[in-house]
């Protein structure tokens, strides 16, 4: 980050923005969290979180949580029992997507549950949302609120909910014998399920199994990102002989976009896992994050696959 962020035409901007936050109290605070939620979380991962279910939660936390999703489901337009909306709430949740439509809610995490010193009747909480669909694909919303018990139930006076967009997708490799593709794959990958779905049962068994080749063959390596990116990072695949770096051929790659869950298909001729003979092969993924992990999106291996040669294999 540049110097000069913090003098000259900047140094006015900033003790403003300090002054305002000092004045908005403590929905303020909820506030300007919400608006710098990627700056609390920055590149890193999450931190660790306090529950990792609702049946965990706190009780008011986990009626919070389910209604902010329920509320998002209903484009703000959702009574939920027991949960009264403020309309800032109502507000910020409104212009808030579900993740896909085929995906469903299968966990949510807590980061922070606390009472406001200066009134501990009043509440607030952070989490995420955590989805999952058809093939493995995963998404998530980061929320938080503040809210209040009331006389017919709580109180959400301020929610706030955006996309999360892990520093490092998760990924699945499948390695399938070029001769059992059809020539049209690419024409055949209607969607990421469908895609998964044909090659799963033609992938090729672990390389930690008994299964060796004695001759070299064609091969098509596939890569499924687990985790749904922003259409402003990009993944990149490579062939390296070097398990090191961010080096590799990737002219002849080839990519499958899947509404924000990319798959990479790699062309290799090899012997699989057990050559001793020719020079390693390595599968690296290449991630370099979208605009919404800040200013410094700078490459980063996120996944190295062993394949064949001598060097001892890379989980």
């Amino acid at each position: 980050m540049s110097k000069r962020v913090f003098g000259g035409q900047w140094f006015i901007p900033l003790v403003m923005l300090s002054l305002l936050a000092g004045c908005a109290g403590m929905g303020g605070d909820v506030r300007g969290l919400a608006r710098d939620v990627t700056g609390w979380f920055g590149q890193s991962e999450l931190p660790h979180p306090i529950s990792t279910s609702l049946a965990a939660m706190p009780a008011d936390a986990a009626a919070v949580a389910g209604a902010i999703e329920r509320q998002i489901e209903g484009r703000g337009n959702v009574n939920v029992e027991n949960i009264i909306f403020m309309q800032a709430a109502r507000t910020g949740l409104a212009a808030v997507n579900l993740p896909g439509e085929s995906l469903a809610l299968t966990a949510a995490h807590l980061y922070e549950y606390r009472a406001f010193p200066e009134n501990p009747i009043i509440k607030k909480s952070r989490g995420r949302l955590l989805y999952e669909g058809p093939g493995g694909r995963r998404a998530s919303l980061l929320y938080e609120a503040q809210f209040r018990r009331g006389m017919n139930g709580i109180i959400i006076d301020y929610a706030e909910a955006r996309p999360y967009y892990p520093p490092s997708p998760g990924l699945e490799l499948f390695v399938v014998e070029a001769a059992r593709l059809p020539a049209d794959i690419d024409i055949a990958a209607e969607s990421y399920s469908a895609l998964i779905d044909f090659i799963r049962p033609l992938a090729e068994p672990p390389k930690n199994s008994s299964f060796l080749y004695d001759e070299v063959r064609d091969y098509a390596i596939f890569v499924f990102v687990r985790d749904k990116i922003v259409p402003d990072a990009r993944i990149e695949v490579k062939k390296s002989a070097n398990p090191d770096g961010l080096d590799g051929i990737s002219e002849r790659t080839r990519y499958h976009d899947f509404d924000g869950w990319p798959v990479a298909q790699v062309r290799a001729r090899f012997r699989p896992y057990s050559d001793q003979v020719s020079p390693p092969l390595y599968i690296k993924v290449i991630f370099t994050p979208g605009r919404e992990n800040g200013l410094l999106r700078r490459p980063a291996l996120i996944g190295r696959f062993h394949l064949s040669g001598v060097s001892a294999p890379i989980e």
